[in-house]
């Protein structure tokens, strides 16, 4: 008799954990992605690609800067006025590819996985133009600490 009720209470103890570990668990993300939000910076809008950073030299080939200060950002905006940003304030994600036929900003977002890493998400769209183009596209974010783990996805 003592062997059946361990075995019961056993049995109700195992139902019980396996229930409340699947309420916490199921269609819950322990950690979801937080978005980061970007401030429009749309100055930017009236510069030609080529004003930031290396030219590019063949199709599909990419460049990105993940740039904190001001002196970054002098050295790699070559047209002037560089539009102001307070660098003690935001980081500038920026990057631009070259692509066979025009491309514009689609959407972006950039994120704080659970690891701690950014990733900065940038679809683009067919453009007006058949020509060979650079394709600039940037993101003004809240400072991010000069060790951060940023990636680049272009799609």
């Amino acid at each position: 008799m003592n062997t059946l009720k361990i075995l019961a209470l056993g049995g109700i103890s195992m139902l019980t954990m396996s229930n409340s570990c699947s309420k916490n668990t199921v269609g819950q993300d322990p950690c979801p992605d937080k978005t980061v939000t970007i401030t429009p910076l749309k100055a930017f809008d009236s510069f030609s690609p080529s004003c930031f950073g290396v030219a590019l030299s063949s199709v599909g080939q990419s460049k990105q800067y993940i740039v904190q200060s001001e002196g970054e950002y002098a050295s790699l905006f070559t047209c002037a006025p560089a539009p102001a940003i307070d660098f003690s304030t935001y980081t500038l994600l920026v990057g631009k590819i070259k692509t066979a036929s025009s491309r514009v900003v689609a959407s972006q977002q950039v994120q704080l996985t659970c690891s701690g890493e950014y990733k900065y998400v940038v679809k683009l769209a067919e453009g007006v133009s058949q020509a060979v183009t650079e394709t600039l596209y940037y993101a003004l974010v809240p400072k991010l600490p000069i060790s951060a783990k940023i990636t680049f996805e272009v799609q």
